[in-house]
């Protein structure tokens, strides 16, 4: 990371899927916040499950009427539905 110019810090570990062996790592021991960890883990799965063109759909939703272009009520996010079903 240092010769990219960029800060932070970084570990990994790389291991046998079936027999959990270690084949590589880094700093493996480095605590990291589980935010971060959570995140990766999260965004790979769902790139190999979803695939690369798949997006979530996200609705712009208001209570009330809009009066000179001001929304006179509450204005909701309302996240997509399941991607998966199981």
């Amino acid at each position: 990371m240092e010769d990219a110019g960029l800060g932070g810090h970084s570990s990994f570990v790389v291991a046998d899927a079936v027999t959990g062996e270690v084949l590589e790592s880094f700093s493996a021991l480095r605590a990291h916040p589980p935010a971060s960890v959570t995140k990766a883990v999260t965004a790979l799965y769902a790139l190999e499950m979803l695939g690369p063109q798949f997006r979530f759909e996200t609705r712009l939703l208001g209570t009330g009427p809009i009066e000179n272009g001001v929304l006179k009520g509450d204005l909701i996010l309302a996240g997509g539905g399941r991607p998966c079903s199981g």
